[in-house]
């Protein structure tokens, strides 16, 4: 019986607890977001330090950083992608899957559900 209980008490905690982006935000320096555009074609935008859509998406990111949960699914495939130091954003309609790490870093896939305001906010960066 105790066993039993260790092991309800362990899965409510691990439920409860939602992981957080490990991405320093702040050493963010450029991005590329790439899309399909009207003739399905895929198309890149690259954005240094000193654009207005890389502000754009850090302040997204400092926003926006609970809610998130894990995801255990091979990469999914969205409507844009961005890519910046150590991160990949995937884009759906209302949702976002966050890939962090690479190299020698290991690799976590977060995913949440976002709201239309939210996905206006990465429209604005095609």
């Amino acid at each position: 019986k105790t066993l039993l209980c260790t092991f309800i008490v362990c899965i409510a905690l691990l439920v409860g607890c939602s992981p957080t982006p490990k991405i320093q935000v702040d050493n963010l320096s450029s991005m590329t977001v790439f899309y399909t555009d009207a003739e399905n074609q895929t198309q890149f935008t690259d954005f240094d330090s000193d654009s207005s859509e890389l502000s754009s998406l850090k302040i997204w990111l400092q926003e926006n950083k609970k809610g998130w949960k894990n995801y255990l699914a091979t990469p999914s495939v969205g409507d844009m992608t961005i890519t910046s130091q150590g991160v990949s954003l995937t884009i759906g309609d209302d949702w976002i899957v966050m890939r962090e790490g690479g190299g020698t870093d290991k690799v976590r896939q977060l995913h949440k559900t976002i709201t239309a305001s939210d996905l206006a906010v990465f429209q604005a960066l095609k």
